[in-house]
C-alpha cells in the first residue's frame, strides 16, 4: 500500500496455509480448553478525559486511555484504531518557551505530528499521511478551559 507520493506505507505477503487431518485434533482440543475470559476496557477511564478529538477519519475509535507520570509531568494518551491502522495522541502541558508552534516528520508507515493548541502541546504519532493526522490534532477540544 502506498500513499499519494509513492511512499511505502503498509506492506502484505501473502502465505498458503493448508490445514489438513493432521491438525484436526489440535482444533478440536483448543476448541473445548476453558479460557479465561477477555479484559474489557472500562469506559470509565475514557468518559473521564477533559479532552477529545471531535473529528476522526471513518471507523476509529478508542481502544485504550492512560495517564502517566513521566519526570514529573503528566502524559495523556488515547490509542485509537478503526481495525487496520492505529495512532496515539499525546497531551502534556506545553513549555512556555516552545519555538515551534507545530512540527510533522514522517519514516515509512509512521507520522509524528506535534501542535501547540493553548497550552497544551498535543503529539500524533501513528500510520496515517501527515495532512490527517494534522487535523486530528488540530480538532481536539478541551472541556473546562
Amino acid at each position: 500500500m502506498l500513499d499519494r507520493d509513492g511512499k511505502l506505507l503498509d506492506q502484505f505477503r501473502v502465505v498458503t496455509l493448508y490445514i489438513d487431518d493432521r491438525l484436526k485434533g489440535l482444533t478440536e482440543y483448543l476448541n473445548k480448553v476453558s479460557m479465561p475470559p477477555l479484559l474489557n476496557e472500562t469506559q470509565n477511564a475514557v468518559s473521564s478525559l477533559n479532552w477529545k478529538p471531535s473529528w476522526l477519519p471513518k471507523g476509529f475509535e478508542i481502544l485504550r486511555h492512560s495517564q502517566d507520570l513521566f519526570d514529573g509531568e503528566m502524559i495523556d494518551s488515547t490509542l485509537f484504531s478503526d481495525g487496520l491502522f492505529t495512532f496515539t495522541l499525546y497531551v502534556t502541558e506545553a513549555e512556555s518557551q516552545q519555538l515551534n508552534p507545530d512540527q510533522a516528520w514522517k519514516q515509512g508507515e509512521y507520522t509524528l505530528y506535534s501542535e501547540v493548541v493553548g497550552n497544551k502541546e498535543i503529539t500524533f504519532i501513528g500510520q496515517l499521511p501527515i495532512a490527517t493526522a494534522k487535523r486530528i490534532v488540530q480538532e481536539v477540544k478541551f472541556s473546562g478551559y
